[in-house]
């Protein structure tokens, strides 16, 4: 059996006519198409809103599973590659939650860069597709990651993911979660440790350039936007430097290649 649900976003007002539509057209479909189906068009405002109510209940049960299976034996198994795929699809970090914890962390006085997903899409300039969880760099000289820890725990981003390990691109990974399952991971870097970094910036410094006044090469970073929001992130070329030397996902691939198509970079 094939089941098609088709959804559309119609004004109060037009709310009758839409059901005339579908009265009108409903009887012809069921009695021309061989085994079709139907239930009734939800029209009414306590339809929507019980049909919305349903669905939260789902995603709830959903995350709570997942809390659940990650306490129990197979809690190893919950940071797999294939777990990691059914998290995407059952947990999702949108944008609205994204702005509000950058609007956060700069309200602190947080010096951050969102990479990532996340990052790839502040430089689109537009969200190209769900994302589990928000990237966000920081210099690993000073407060930036205490006082960053500081505010997503009033947010309730709080519980950490001790089995997060980094590597040599990243070398230390925090990453955080809250109660839903949405996870913040925070990336505490030596900025000049990306190779294709460190050797740009050599040439740069000897012609007198590109440092800001705590010394941060400024070629490593651009403005993006997120929703209405203008946001610091990671600049093309570093951001297809973390996603160089290891195997890439789906999502990863896809990222890439909007990124290089964009910004006219070579896929590597």
């Amino acid at each position: 059996m094939v089941y098609l649900q088709i959804t559309l976003k119609i004004a109060p007002a037009n709310r009758p006519a839409a059901a005339g539509v579908y009265q009108r057209y409903k009887a012809p479909f069921l009695t021309t198409i061989a085994g079709a189906k139907s239930k009734e068009l939800l029209v009414r405002d306590e339809d929507v809103e019980i049909r919305s109510c349903i669905l939260r209940a789902l995603r709830r049960s959903a995350r709570a599973a997942y809390r659940a299976a990650k306490r129990s034996p197979l809690g190893t198994l919950a940071h797999s590659r294939p777990a990691s795929r059914v998290r995407q699809r059952m947990i999702a970090m949108p944008e609205r939650t994204v702005v509000t914890i950058l609007a956060a962390l700069d309200d602190a006085g947080v010096r951050f860069w969102v990479a990532g997903g996340w990052g790839i899409d502040a430089l689109m300039g537009r969200q190209t597709r769900r994302h589990s969880d928000l990237d966000l760099v920081l210099d690993h000289r000073g407060d930036d990651e205490a006082r960053a820890r500081r505010v997503l725990a009033q947010l309730g981003v709080r519980f950490q993911n001790p089995d997060a390990v980094g590597d040599r691109r990243l070398p230390r990974i925090i990453q955080l979660h809250d109660r839903g399952g949405r996870v913040v991971e925070l990336l505490p870097v030596d900025l000049m440790s990306l190779p294709i970094v460190a050797s740009d910036h050599r040439s740069r410094r000897r012609s007198g350039e590109d440092a800001d006044s705590d010394g941060r090469p400024t070629h490593l970073f651009s403005v993006g936007t997120i929703g209405s929001r203008a946001v610091p992130c990671l600049a093309p070329e570093v951001q297809l430097a973390l996603h160089e030397g290891y195997e890439l996902s789906e999502s990863d691939r896809r990222d890439v290649a909007l990124l290089c198509a964009r910004f006219g970079l070579a896929l590597p």
